[in-house]
Formats: C-alpha cells, structure tokens, sequence
C-alpha cells in the first residue's frame, strides 16, 4: 500500500464547475435565452467570454441570484 511522503500535503480536493451556454442556463432557470443575456449585460449574473462565447458559471449564478432575493 502507497504511503505518504512525511511532511506531504494532501492534494486539494478537485470542484467541479459547471460552465453553461445562454441556452443552457435560460432552460436551467426556465427563462429565455433573451432575459439570461439581459441579466448579465446589467451585471446581475456574472458571466465570462471564452472563444468569443458567453458562458455561466452555474454555482455564481445561483449564488448572486440568492443575494437578489
């Protein structure tokens, strides 16, 4: 059996995030994908560009649509 290295750190543990296209979210929050560009062109959704495409991290969203309520 594998022991560990006096003095090692255990490994970080991995998180998963989930990272959804407009369409997806606008399904996930049963919205249209026009309200989903909407909330994160006024900054009420936070959302990040990659490869020229808008995605959602979904764990932000819901977090700062938690802090809306």
């Amino acid at each position: 059996m594998h022991q560990p290295m006096q003095g090692a750190k255990a490994p970080e543990p991995v998180t998963e995030q989930r990272m959804l296209s407009s369409a997806e979210l606008a399904d996930y929050l049963q919205l249209t994908e026009e309200t989903v560009r909407r909330l994160a062109r006024r900054g009420t959704i936070p959302s990040v560009t990659v490869a020229r495409r808008i995605r959602y991290d979904l764990a932000a969203v819901l977090k700062s649509l938690e802090g809306e309520q």
